[in-house]
């Protein structure tokens, strides 16, 4: 069992990408490649991690938001948590774009 997190959460790490106003976070034609795409089938865990370190190099310091929002699996996490739990390294306006 995992220990129970504590608020906010700490996100070290480079804001990267998160400082861009005027673009989309993750608005890249690179997530358009089949090798970014989840068929469905196959090779998931693979598509995982691929995903997932993109996502991070984009903006290093969403990694520990990652980590906790794979631990909540399938559960909605409302936005007022996920500005709760950024709070410590971003503003409001920024959390509402990683969570959009």
């Amino acid at each position: 069992m995992r220990a129970a997190r504590q608020w906010p959460l700490k996100m070290h790490g480079l804001l990267g990408a998160i400082t861009f106003k005027d673009r989309n976070l993750f608005d890249d034609k690179v997530m358009l490649t089949a090798e970014y795409q989840r068929d469905g089938v196959k090779g998931g865990a693979a598509w995982k991690s691929r995903v997932e370190r993109y996502f991070i190099t984009k903006a290093p310091v969403l990694r520990e938001l990652l980590e906790c929002a794979e631990a909540q699996d399938a559960e909605v996490i409302p936005e007022a948590q996920v500005v709760e739990a950024t709070s410590n390294r971003l503003t409001t306006e920024q959390a509402l774009a990683v969570n959009s």
